[in-house]
């Protein structure tokens, strides 16, 4: 069996995600003491999003480079995480469009993706054992 990723697209992968797990912690602190727009916050949201285009790239480039057996467990996590993530972002908006969750907040919202994404690797893993 191939490796699941050669080691130049797990650095890739691994960097990507770390850059953006700093960026967004540095958003989420940065909340705290800026208002939207302000100083440095905008700076940060803009680097959080090209940091979330970056991580998109390396994602497609590590799909693309793995087996046939990897992309299936891939493809699998992903049809179970999507129906159940946009079940959830649409609940979501409209129940705070009604009211509800007011103190949430939307740009919380990724880690909620995630894991829906980690549920549906976990059940795809353990299917294709």
């Amino acid at each position: 069996m191939h490796a699941f990723l050669n080691k130049k697209k797990w650095a890739g992968m691994i960097a990507s995600a770390v850059t953006f797990v700093a960026l967004y912690a540095i958003h989420i602190a940065l909340r705290q003491r800026y208002g939207p727009g302000e100083g440095p916050r905008l700076w940060v949201a803009a680097a959080l999003i090209a940091s979330v285009g970056w991580l998109v790239l390396q994602q497609v480039r590590g799909v693309r480079s793995m087996d046939e057996y990897h992309r299936k467990i891939y493809s699998h996590a992903m049809a179970i995480a999507f129906p159940f993530a946009f079940v959830a972002v649409f609940a979501f908006g409209f129940l705070r469009g009604e009211g509800l969750f007011s103190a949430g907040d939307p740009r919380d919202l990724p880690a909620l993706l995630l894991i829906f994404y980690l549920i549906g690797f976990v059940i795809a893993t353990r299917r294709y054992r």
